[in-house]
């Protein structure tokens, strides 16, 4: 829960400390430092905005550059204040707090400690909630993801919906997998190519014994989202619930790759 409080208070700030900026300059003290305070909000503010608006295809490098970038404002606004005499520390105090919070974010926030005790060649003992679901004539691939108001979930989803492979293989059947409301769930579009499991109560992560689950920023729950999410890991299993591949990841951003699988499948 201290993440879920972490991530809503981060944005918040951003978004006060950008106005409080831009008053600021407007009142003309310190334009430098205030003009680096101003860019050290906006770029992370950028990064949320982009991730949900137009989706990344390259996080890292995305979020690498905000990272510097931001921390070079930072820099400016300590160099302007102390090389240069100005007057006021407010944007330097502004531009480091927006620095260190998305140092935060982007080293702790973005990380799960994702525990489970699952291999290749286990037989899996599944809940009848996806048990049922499960493909009789071939194979399964289990995705569990955090819901659709996670943009690297839906990029994740959209990846395996548009890959050749469902139309190459029709042996092999997709399941998406999310503690989210069935309403919720109907709302993705993907055409059909993905079949929708929701697991409300963990039934099918405490029986797998998956651990590390993640929290919605505070304050979705208004708008229906549950609290806790399952975390990034991908199953394939064949028609008798025995793991051929599995992925996980420890970092929220990173999802499994359906190349990984890939080549597994082809290889069978």
């Amino acid at each position: 829960m201290i993440k879920s409080l972490f991530v809503s208070a981060y944005i918040t700030y951003l978004l006060v400390g950008f106005v409080i900026s831009i008053y600021g300059f407007n009142a003309n003290h310190s334009a430098v430092a205030w003009w680096a305070s101003i860019l050290g909000h906006g770029f992370p503010i950028l990064w949320f905005t982009y991730i949900y608006i137009r989706r990344l295809v390259n996080h890292q490098f995305v979020s690498l550059l905000v990272t510097i970038s931001s921390g070079v404002c930072a820099l400016i606004a300590v160099a302007q204040y102390y090389v240069m005499g100005d007057v006021t520390l407010s944007p330097v105090i502004l531009a480091w707090i927006s620095f260190f919070g998305w140092l935060i974010y982007h080293f702790w926030y973005t990380r799960i400690p994702v525990k489970h005790n699952i291999k290749e060649g286990d037989r899996l003992d599944l809940p009848e909630l996806v048990s049922g679901r499960l493909n009789p004539n071939g194979y399964t691939l289990m995705v569990f993801h955090r819901g659709n108001w996670c943009p690297f979930c839906l990029d994740q989803l959209k990846e395996y919906s548009t890959s050749d492979l469902l139309e190459e293989r029709s042996d092999v059947r997709i399941l998406s997998i999310s503690n989210q409301s069935n309403d919720r769930s109907s709302k993705f579009n993907f055409g059909g190519q993905i079949e929708f499991v929701d697991d409300p109560d963990f039934q099918i992560g405490e029986k797998l014994n998956i651990k590390g689950m993640t929290y919605v920023p505070l304050g979705l729950q208004t708008f229906g989202f549950r609290t806790k999410h399952y975390p990034p890991i991908s199953i394939l299993l064949d028609s008798n619930s025995k793991v051929i591949a599995i992925q996980s990841s420890t970092d929220y951003r990173e999802r499994p790759k359906l190349q990984y699988f890939v080549r597994y499948i082809e290889a069978l």
